[in-house]
């Protein structure tokens, strides 16, 4: 019940600032609400820049990307103090087989356990999971986002068979149809092992590793590859 109500507060709180950071919402956001902002419509991990790109793309509003160092720390001491402070924490992405916290990957507390892990071929299947959010965005968005995002979707869909022809404009539709065709493909044993490995972590993790990341320290900073 408990982790249900978190959940259903931190919907409640990322809608709030979704709203907020539309054009005609009024307030200027912090850092962190736009990182927030972002990820809650990305719905995969994502490093800084990729944030920071997107949430240019969508609200044609700037994030620099290098204050969210700072905010990660804070929102580690902020979870510190009191876990039920903030009803969404930004926290990383964690390795599939450790449960270590990975460099560079942001994500969202809220987000079940299974979407905030990495396996081999997580960040292949969420770059495709992103090339289709960018691509439907971008049909459905008017102006200068769906401009924006329609380029954005381009770049993405280079790696993916069959999306973009060169000798073309771009189209969002083929694009969104070509990634989903090998999401079907990788999708399913990713997802699988994702499943696996939150079953494993919910059994062996305590709350705060759950967040952070297992540890020794107790503070769930250190990341993969240090």
């Amino acid at each position: 019940m408990r982790a249900n109500e978190l959940r259903r507060r931190a919907q409640l709180t990322i809608a709030r600032i979704v709203k907020r950071s539309r054009p005609a919402g009024g307030g200027r956001l912090t850092a962190r609400e736009q990182a927030i902002t972002a990820l809650a419509e990305m719905g995969v991990p994502s490093p800084p820049r990729e944030i920071a790109e997107f949430h240019e793309a969508r609200f044609s509003s700037t994030l620099d990307a290098r204050a969210l160092a700072s905010v990660r720390r804070d929102e580690a001491a902020a979870w510190e103090r009191d876990p039920l402070s903030r009803a969404a924490f930004l926290v990383p992405a964690l390795d599939i087989r450790f449960f270590r916290p990975v460099r560079g990957p942001l994500t969202l507390s809220s987000w079940e356990l299974e979407q905030r892990l990495l396996g081999a071929s997580s960040p292949r299947v969420d770059h495709l999971r992103l090339t289709v959010r960018l691509a439907e965005l971008a049909g459905r968005l008017e102006g200068e986002p769906g401009q924006a995002l329609a380029a954005m979707a381009t770049r993405y869909a280079r790696t993916v068979p069959g999306a973009v022809d060169t000798a073309e404009d771009a189209d969002t539709t083929r694009i969104a149809d070509a990634a989903r065709r090998e999401l079907e493909i990788l999708a399913p044993q990713d997802d699988e092992e994702r499943t696996g490995a939150a079953a494993r972590a919910r059994e062996q993790l305590q709350e705060a590793e759950l967040m952070w990341g297992r540890d020794p320290e107790g503070r769930g900073l250190k990341v993969v590859g240090d």
